[in-house]
């Protein structure tokens, strides 16, 4: 989670755009809240890591997480995610991320999983895009 946030604390200024009226007026901007949600990942990460070292427990064989690299490619699906969702949009990128999630987390991909990320994907597409009319990224495709 250490490695996300930083990850993502790097990210955010290149996803979220300022407008002129964010640079001249003191109001709460786009960059606000996912800066907040990071910073809060950033501050748990920290405490967890100070907590460990503080009191490091030995670990049971079989259990060593580092070792196991679905969690590497799960950032890296991350990463591509944010990197690719100018390109493909979001509608895309997140129904192929969830995807990806699913098969890294050992599902097989049928067609239950593939209509549960398309109305995931649509569910949250209605009602950013829809409802509260935030847009979204369209991409080239």
């Amino acid at each position: 989670m250490l490695v996300l946030s930083v990850v993502l604390m790097l990210l955010i200024p290149f996803q979220v755009e300022r407008t002129e009226a964010a640079l001249t007026e003191p109001v709460i901007g786009s960059r606000v809240y996912p800066l907040l949600i990071v910073s809060v990942m950033l501050g748990l990460s920290l405490f967890r890591l100070w907590k460990v070292f503080r009191n490091p427990k030995p670990m049971e064989s079989g259990t060593d997480t580092l070792s196991n690299p679905r969690w590497l490619v799960g950032a890296l699906v991350l990463i591509l995610y944010v990197c690719l969702m100018p390109w493909l949009g979001f509608t895309l990128a997140s129904f192929l991320t969830m995807l990806a999630a699913m098969r890294i987390l050992g599902e097989r991909i049928r067609l239950m999983g593939v209509t549960y990320c398309a109305v995931a994907v649509g569910v949250v597409w209605f009602v950013f895009g829809k409802f509260l009319e935030i847009p979204l990224p369209a991409g080239v495709f």
